[in-house]
């Protein structure tokens, strides 16, 4: 008989070898306990993981039609029809209700179609678009801000410049001299050429120095001096 718990001394012998869980010993009771917790902790812990699972593999949810979608979509722009090409990516987008591997792929071939499409502001939306969505890579705010100094915006440009060049300390990931560029010419159309001179000098200096910066950066100089000079007449003839 179990000291921990009072019994009849009249039970019968039969009884008192069956073990009943109703009078196990406080001992028993507790490695049961501990037993049937460890047991929903593993299985609590198997859902979570395959709930992460769910969530990073997407369970399949990209289906045949939507593959063949996207290669629709690329073909449409290999054939310069870039319209057509932000119609299928936007209607894949739409079919899609999170973010996998899939969407992200499918917003970068949207961002290009659009820019070269000219819409330069749906370009720079889907770039910041994937920044959110996917990391904040410093090519997204390279190429959101190629896209928008071709639009005239200087300040939306050298903003996503910034953004990059802190993601980037050394300027080393692609897109960085192309933003540099595009917004020395932006500032350039918009009669800054002090501005437009410090970027491409900054180009040279840190060594992308192509044809196209030095001839940039030439015209730039120029510009400055002949500004100069006629400042300098209005400044004789006031006098």
């Amino acid at each position: 008989m179990y000291k921990y718990y009072q019994k009849s001394e009249k039970r019968e012998k039969s009884k008192k070898d069956v073990l009943n869980l109703n009078y196990a010993p406080a001992a028993v009771v507790c490695e049961d306990r501990q037993f049937h917790a460890k047991v929903r902790k593993h299985i609590a812990s198997a859902l979570l993981i395959a709930g992460m699972l769910f969530l990073l593999t997407g369970c399949g949810h990209v289906t045949e039609e939507m593959k063949a979608g996207k290669e629709n979509g690329i073909a449409l722009m290999e054939n310069g029809d870039y319209e057509s090409a932000v119609a299928e990516f936007d209607s894949l987008i739409d079919q899609t209700t999170r973010v996998t591997s899939f969407e992200i792929d499918v917003l970068k071939y949207r961002g290009e179609a659009e820019f070269m499409l000219g819409d330069y502001g749906a370009a720079a939306y889907t770039y910041d678009t994937l920044a959110k969505v996917d990391k904040p890579r410093a090519e997204y705010y390279y190429l959101g801000a190629v896209s928008l100094a071709n639009s005239g915006d200087q300040d939306g440009a050298e903003n996503r410049l910034e953004s990059g060049k802190s993601a980037d300390a050394k300027h080393e990931v692609t897109g960085y001299a192309e933003a540099m560029e595009a917004l020395g010419a932006a500032y350039m159309t918009a009669g800054d050429e002090e501005k437009a001179d410090e970027l491409y000098q900054t180009l040279v200096d840190e060594g992308f120095s192509s044809t196209e910066v030095y001839n940039r950066w030439m015209m730039a100089a120029m510009a400055l001096i002949g500004r100069a000079s006629l400042d300098a007449k209005a400044t004789v003839t006031s006098s």
